[in-house]
């Protein structure tokens, strides 16, 4: 994903070697939240896309509040990292 950021990625291993039962989610832009990228008047101003490969794979703020709910009420999810979104990316020319 291409918003995860050093400190992400520093803060992930010093959790996972902390000892502390840890669970991950990262999750992609909300759908909700596309106009973020279009803006008010997109035709004339263009459309800003974070497709650094090309690919977006969105999920509304309710699915991905829901994945959350199963994934952290449930068993089983210690010491594991998720990736959460649509199987199928929406594809953009690079």
């Amino acid at each position: 994903m291409a918003e995860v950021t050093e400190s992400d990625l520093f803060t992930e291993q010093v959790l996972k070697s902390s000892g502390l039962d840890y669970t991950i989610l990262y999750h992609q832009p909300f759908t909700d939240l596309l106009s973020f990228y279009y803006g008010p008047n997109p035709f004339e101003t263009g459309i800003n896309l974070p497709a650094n490969s090309g690919n977006m794979v969105p999920a509304t703020r309710d699915e991905l509040t829901e994945a959350h709910a199963e994934i952290l009420s449930t068993p089983r999810h210690e010491n594991k990292t998720y990736s959460l979104g649509d199987f199928m990316p929406f594809r953009f020319p690079t």
